[in-house]
């Protein structure tokens, strides 16, 4: 999705790059692809199938708590980009209205139900062809470890929806 010029002077490159699905889509199947196939060598039937659908519900639940600013985030940091700035600039402001609006919210939640159900599918084919059975072992480290990748990896992906929905909705405001 095209970045709206009113907001590219603000917004930093890597947020431009993560609303960009050319770039997006080959990251997000590489960091899912990598933790398929750790997950695969565990066996454990907990590490299949938690992480993957917790881990993508987690991020809509943080993402419905606290709506994502793409202003306030370590690369902004780096780029030395001020949040004093950002208050007063309006096309700022709108953006920030419109990733806190109900809409994004629910795009967040629906993002986060199809994503746990799409990789919990994918986790199923992976047992599917597992050689070996699943152990019942609980071992709560890989438990956490593993969520917290596929949260991370799922967070991507929901930033990704948030700012293509926000930006396509921007372009029909300025067509209308």
């Amino acid at each position: 999705m095209e970045v709206p010029q009113e907001l590219e002077g603000g917004l930093t490159r890597v947020i431009r790059e993560f609303a960009d699905l050319r770039i997006m889509l080959p990251m997000a199947l590489f960091f899912f692809t990598v933790l398929f196939v750790l997950t695969y060598r565990t066996h454990s039937a907990w590490v299949y199938f938690i992480p993957p659908s917790l881990g993508s519900l987690l991020a809509s639940v943080i993402l419905v708590l606290e709506p994502y600013n793409p202003y306030k985030n370590f690369f902004a940091t780096l780029e030395g980009r001020e949040l004093e700035d950002i208050k007063t600039d309006p096309n700022a402001q709108r953006l920030l209205f419109m990733l806190g609006s109900q809409k994004a919210r629910l795009i967040s939640i629906r993002t986060g139900f199809l994503l746990a159900t799409s990789l919990c599918v994918l986790m199923i084919l992976l047992a599917i062809i597992q050689p070996k059975p699943f152990i019942s072992k609980l071992d709560p480290l890989d438990l956490v470890f593993n969520t917290f990748l596929f949260w991370a990896a799922s967070f991507g992906v929901h930033v990704n929806r948030l700012l293509c929905w926000a930006f396509r909705e921007w372009h029909l405001v300025h067509k209308t």
